[in-house]
């Protein structure tokens, strides 16, 4: 049986609502990730690389004999906020050759 041309548009008008609707909840569901992983790296990162930076100034601090006390602990603060660096950055590289 032909399909006329009312039934045809309000099928189409109806489907189209629908994908409309399912568009406006996955671009909400996206907003919230994108503000929830904002959130998490700005919480994670300033305090990783303060951490670093602390670490540094002890090892300014310490004496000529004692600064290779501090060394260990500076190389990994540095190792700890340039990998969460490299991730986040790395996953928001993804995204944009993505689009």
């Amino acid at each position: 049986m032909a399909e006329d041309r009312k039934s045809y548009q309000q099928k189409m008008e109806e489907r189209l609502r629908r994908l409309g609707a399912r568009i406006d909840e996955l671009l909400k569901e996206v907003e919230v990730r994108a503000r929830e992983e904002y959130r998490r790296l700005s919480e994670t990162l300033p305090q990783k690389l303060k951490k670093a930076q602390e670490e540094l100034e002890r090892l300014k601090a310490a004496g000529d004999e004692a600064w290779t006390e501090f060394r260990p602990g500076l190389e990994h603060a540095w190792t700890d906020v340039k990998d969460a660096w490299e991730k986040a950055s790395e996953r928001f590289r993804r995204r944009r050759e993505e689009e």
